[in-house]
């Protein structure tokens, strides 16, 4: 039978693994996994076709894949450009605007809808298998 000192020194032990492993995973890495898998999430359901890990190699690596069109790549990078403006405002504590907003926008259609970038939309759309209406 275990004593309870050898119980608590193993304990012990596990916790100085612990600390290590989690000196790996500093706050940088773990925002950064979790802006990828967000961007991959968000395109996803507007039916881009990135995969996960492709999303992160035209993103953070500049990478084309092939067989996936020029409007999948932009919808990433704009996406991780957006974040990135959205970050720069709450740092610099701005209010969010209409203006603001419409420049959000803006970034994220840059390169795909000139002619609706930046602008409200003008045909009604409406979420598959919900009942909500977007405005």
């Amino acid at each position: 039978m275990r004593t309870i000192e050898s119980i608590l020194a193993d304990i012990d032990q596990l916790k100085v693994e612990l600390d290590i492993l989690r000196q790996s995973l500093d706050n940088s890495t773990i925002k950064e996994a979790l802006a990828v898998e967000f961007l991959y999430e968000s395109n996803r359901i507007e039916g881009n076709t990135l995969t996960l890990r492709e999303t992160q190699l035209v993103i953070n690596e500049g990478m084309t894949i092939s067989g996936k069109s020029m409007r999948e790549h932009l919808e990433a990078i704009n996406h991780k450009e957006a974040i990135l403006f959205i970050d720069d405002l709450v740092y610099q504590k701005l209010d969010l605007s209409e203006s603001i907003l419409k420049q959000i926008h803006g970034i994220v259609l840059y390169g795909i809808d000139r002619e609706n970038a930046g602008v409200y939309r003008k045909l009604p759309v409406a979420i598959a298998g919900s009942k909500h209406l977007p405005p």
